[in-house]
């Protein structure tokens, strides 16, 4: 089963059981497009995880989304073992955890230095509603997602 199979097995299954806001569901939505996510799930090395935490911070995400990304990982595969039997190395994310840690390609987040303003958040609403929003599309694609 491939990593992103296992995350909509995830999706589908653990959302009954559990609460979890629009950030986690579309943290795992997006995971599911790059290309870690068409690898055989109990077949993931650490290098493997290395590979797809460098391309995402070389694809211009911050050391806290890509710290994400291997916590939401970590759970879906803690979830398929305990579930599903799946023989998926934990440890081989560990470690790629830890050495992504040390280098400082992934991190905690930071704490905000500031939230927006009454106003700005109006004007910001305002705009929103206003059908100006920019609309996303997650799709596979080797050039922009490329671990």
């Amino acid at each position: 089963m491939t990593l992103g199979a296992l995350v909509d097995w995830y999706v589908e299954h653990a959302a009954k059981l559990t609460k979890w806001g629009r950030a986690k569901t579309s943290d795992l939505a997006r995971i599911k497009t790059y290309a870690i996510a068409d690898r055989v799930a109990y077949g993931l090395r650490t290098q493997d995880y290395v590979r797809h935490a460098e391309a995402r911070r070389k694809g211009g995400a911050g050391p806290a989304t890509v710290g994400n990304d291997l916590v939401w990982i970590r759970g879906v595969l803690k979830a398929a073992r305990a579930s599903l039997g799946l023989n998926a190395s934990i440890e081989a994310l560990a470690d790629a955890t830890e050495h992504r840690r040390a280098t400082g390609t992934i991190a905690k987040s930071k704490a905000r230095k500031r939230r927006l303003s009454a106003h700005e958040e109006t004007k910001l609403l305002a705009y929103l509603e206003a059908g100006l929003e920019t609309e996303y599309t997650y799709r596979k694609d080797p050039e922009r997602h490329p671990g």
